[in-house]
């Protein structure tokens, strides 16, 4: 146990900033909420098996994810679309410039497999 916390102390001193790969200057739900009241949607609603979707449109079941989890907002759209009969859609958070990377990476799956999820952009904005 010692040895475990010995390890994590010289991580912490090697990556001073390891913690800020995690922080994010604003939380996913402050871009839901804006993007879903942009597109006259609700947030945050509760389907029928307990999940929650971001954000529901007329048309669009909408997962909003920053860019480094692109993956995980494939899975989710297609679920969320799948329980309301609505297309799968994503916001996707671009809060760096080196985002495009993930983006790219999240297009080229979704045509490679030809899911039918719609994709949008939101910059983050500095303050």
């Amino acid at each position: 146990m010692k040895a475990l916390k010995a390890l994590i102390c010289i991580l912490f001193l090697i990556y001073p900033n390891v913690h800020s790969f995690a922080a994010h200057d604003q939380l996913e739900s402050y871009y839901a909420n804006i993007w879903c009241k942009d597109n006259n949607g609700s947030t945050e609603i509760v389907l029928i098996d307990n999940t929650r979707a971001d954000c529901i449109t007329k048309d669009y079941a909408v997962e909003v994810e920053f860019a480094p989890k692109w993956a995980e907002a494939i899975g989710q759209s297609l679920h969320y679309g799948f329980m309301t009969n609505k297309t799968p859609s994503i916001v996707l958070i671009f809060e760096h410039s080196n985002d495009m990377r993930f983006y790219m990476r999240l297009m080229l799956t979704i045509e490679h497999y030809s899911l039918p999820i719609r994709v949008w952009k939101v910059e983050h904005k500095s303050r």
